[in-house]
């Protein structure tokens, strides 16, 4: 897309709906350099791609099921309300159809939450020679996961909330 119609796509007031407002709102403050609507952006960018990849049946050519529009605003909700001072994660799609995000420090630091269409996230996560696991409801960022950024990226936690 040209410089033009991204400004047209950022100044304009083409969409109507709330999602289509945070769009703008996160792009206009990417491009004034506002480091938090810059992340954000980023954030939302990548689970957009990985939702128009991974939303048809079989889209890993192995027959996967599709990533659902429930399982896309279920993850969505998740990674607005990661504080911005955390590193981006990496986002992939899961063959039975969930939304992965993952975040690594190296071969064995290493965390990842696991979304679906439910309000339930499934996290695990490798710190050395500690494993752990397990599932929490997503009525708001579960306080394991935030611990689990913190053991991860230590240096992060002085600005996180």
């Amino acid at each position: 897309m040209s410089v033009a119609a991204w400004t047209a796509l950022i100044d304009g007031d083409h969409g109507v709906s709330r999602e289509a407002k945070a769009l703008r709102d996160a792009l206009r403050a990417s491009r004034r350099g506002t480091a938090p609507g810059a992340i954000l952006f980023r954030r939302l960018w990548d689970l957009e791609q990985v939702f128009e990849d991974a939303s048809s049946a079989g889209w890993d050519g192995y027959g996967a099921d599709p990533v659902t529009q429930e399982t896309f605003d279920t993850a969505k909700r998740f990674i607005e309300a990661l504080p911005n001072t955390w590193p981006a994660p990496e986002i992939s799609a899961d063959p039975d159809g969930e939304i992965t995000f993952e975040w690594g420090r190296g071969p064995d630091m290493v965390f990842a939450v696991s979304i679906g269409a439910s309000d339930l996230a499934d996290y695990a996560g490798l710190f050395g020679r500690v494993k752990i696991h397990g599932r929490e409801v997503l009525s708001e960022l579960p306080k394991v996961v935030l611990d689990n950024l913190a053991r991860l990226f230590p240096r992060n936690l002085r600005s996180a909330p």
